[in-house]
């Protein structure tokens, strides 16, 4: 931040130095370098959480030294100065395309001063780095011959299709984890860019395996841990550049708390029907890389999860030069995109070996108790639920006014006569579940400060 219109945001932090020190390095008389920290919110609530960041730290939370400086790191002299590393946007930017960072972090905004003082070598290289960044972060942006296979195939035309692909990958072994990625990247491009007759090479030698993704044990093995977590935002929902799509999603996922009868549990993912990630009451926000200029849809679900990040565990290839995901592709995802968010309505997702939507369905928030009854308990795949109106039919599943405030949003709901069990609810039995589940969400609603709430404040839900 160069300047900041609510200078008494300064004046809390003297304070609260003074009383509650954080650590530090002096620097020299002026200048000092805090560890992170938030700050109070500004007054005029035009912008959102102010954060005094240090050293390329990535987040408020714990683990916060998530990157390591690679530079020499630039400096921002403004009156409480901080040292960041020129690099940290692009792995800000790199971590979320990887799956890396999956819990609700706060992004701040930052203003990279190189000092006058820097020589044109050490600009010459930042450039050429940020540069390097940006292409990783982007891939396979810019290869046109990295496309998806065009129809969906089953598990044993998918074996059959990528046998020369598994064959061609087995002869190029990775030398160490570090390059890992660098390599799989770059075998995925040259059997997507090679001849037919190169491919058809390798095709023929292969023996077969035992499914698309029969990769050897070392490859997988140098693959970053990625959690298993179905339950996904699509939508932007930065406080600072989208208030009101973060209110929306606060309200999203405390009315998931909120079931009726047939769902005696908490919450509707805490059955693992979601994945066995921890925190399944919290989603994986694909909507929040810093490098987005525009909003995922769902068919771009799996290539930023599994394509980017070249994740053999998903990802294989056909001996068209052709991407496909072999992953459990009968798998129901729960996604929370841009006009549910909008109209508080839940995804449910079926996706196809190419990665297109094979089955989807919506449903209101309190309707997935019924809904993962049937799937989780039951068994029922998601094409039955669809068809069946399990979790409600149309009629039940209708666009909310995700801007009414909460209590008022469910009470409609009732005099409609849109709950699966008419007159469910009462406004003492909504609040005492909105306390349970969201402590202090009401009295923030009421003084219309719900942008303040912290996804972290949620009761926490582990499968």
């Amino acid at each position: 931040m160069l300047g900041i219109d609510d200078e008494s945001i300064l004046t809390d932090f003297e304070r609260a130095e003074q009383q509650t020190a954080t650590p530090k390095k002096i620097l020299d008389s002026t200048r000092s370098i805090y560890t992170s920290r938030k700050l109070r919110l500004p007054k005029d609530m035009l912008w959102g959480q102010p954060v005094l960041c240090d050293l390329g730290q990535s987040r408020i939370r714990t683990h916060n030294q998530h990157c390591t400086s690679e530079i020499p790191e630039g400096s921002c002299n403004v009156l409480y100065s901080f040292l960041m590393d020129p690099f940290f946007p692009m792995k800000l930017m790199q971590t979320r395309w990887t799956g890396g960072m999956n819990a609700f972090t706060p992004f701040p905004s930052f203003l990279l001063a190189l000092q006058a003082s820097q020589s044109d070598s050490h600009t010459q290289k930042f450039q050429s780095r940020m540069s390097q960044r940006m292409s990783e972060v982007s891939w396979p942006a810019g290869i046109p011959q990295i496309r998806l296979h065009l129809t969906d195939l089953d598990p044993e035309e998918l074996a059959e299709e990528a046998k020369g692909w598994l064959l061609f990958e087995e002869s190029h072994p990775t030398s160490n984890t570090e390059d890992g990625l660098r390599q799989r990247r770059a075998l995925i491009e040259k059997w997507a860019t090679a001849s037919q007759e190169f491919r058809e090479s390798y095709h023929s030698r292969s023996a077969g395996y035992t499914s698309a993704v029969d990769y050897p044990a070392q490859v997988l093995s140098q693959l970053a841990p990625r959690p298993n977590k179905r339950f996904l935002c699509l939508a932007p929902i930065n406080r600072e550049t989208h208030p009101r799509s973060y209110i929306h999603l606060v309200k999203f996922l405390i009315l998931l708390y909120v079931h009726q009868d047939e769902w005696s549990r908490r919450h509707p993912f805490d059955l693992r029907g979601a994945g066995d990630a921890p925190r399944c009451h919290i989603p994986e926000l694909l909507g929040c890389p810093p490098a987005a200029t525009a909003t995922t849809t769902l068919s771009e679900v799996l290539p930023a999860l599994y394509l980017a990040p070249a994740d053999y565990r998903a990802i294989s290839m056909t001996r068209q030069g052709t991407v496909v995901f072999a992953d459990e592709p009968d798998l129901t995802w729960f996604v929370i995109d841009a006009p549910g968010l909008a109209t508080g309505r839940l995804t449910l997702v079926e996706y196809g070996s190419n990665g297109d939507v094979r089955v989807s369905t919506l449903r209101r928030p309190w309707n997935m108790g019924q809904t993962m009854t049937f799937e989780q308990v039951l068994g029922k795949d998601l094409d039955e639920i669809a068809e069946s109106g399990i979790g409600g039919p149309p009629q039940y599943n209708e666009p909310l006014d995700m801007n009414l405030p909460i209590l008022e949003l469910l009470e409609s709901t009732r005099l409609n006569n849109k709950f699966l069990f008419p007159g469910y609810g009462c406004r003492d039995l909504w609040v005492r579940i909105i306390k349970q589940s969201a402590p202090g969400y009401l009295e923030l609603e009421a003084q219309g400060r719900e942008v303040e709430f912290e996804l972290d404040d949620l009761l926490v839900v582990d499968p």
